[in-house]
């Protein structure tokens, strides 16, 4: 998982400037930001996959998101675990912003929409 955050450029942004709605993302952001959302929304990464070539900075942030992505919808209580073990933070506020940003609207409405 820390992994992943390394190719989410994050760090370039705070916790308020991703709570806005309106907010320009960055270019890796931004791609790691719809890939994550693409991700939890079809249950597949083949997308962020078969985008990587040629290989570029945006294309392994979208590669990051899409996993990241996957892995709360397929593996939450994983990512829970690593979330709780952050230390920093600053990190751990700036991933809570991206994932209920990010990440949460689509995994709610999937799991609204199998009530």
């Amino acid at each position: 998982m820390d992994c992943l955050f390394q190719h989410i450029p994050v760090e370039t942004f705070t916790v308020q400037s991703l709570k806005k709605k309106d907010a320009e993302l960055s270019g890796g952001l931004s791609e790691a930001a719809s890939a994550a959302t693409r991700a939890t929304t079809t249950g597949s990464l083949l997308f962020a996959v078969e985008s990587l070539w040629p290989v570029e900075l945006e294309k392994i942030s979208s590669l990051a998101g899409a996993i990241y992505g996957l892995m709360l919808q397929v593996l939450p209580a994983y990512v829970r675990g690593w979330f709780s073990d952050l230390r920093d933070r600053n990190t751990s506020a700036v991933i809570e912003s991206f994932t209920r940003t990010c990440c949460s609207p689509p995994l709610i409405a999937n799991e609204l929409s199998q009530v």
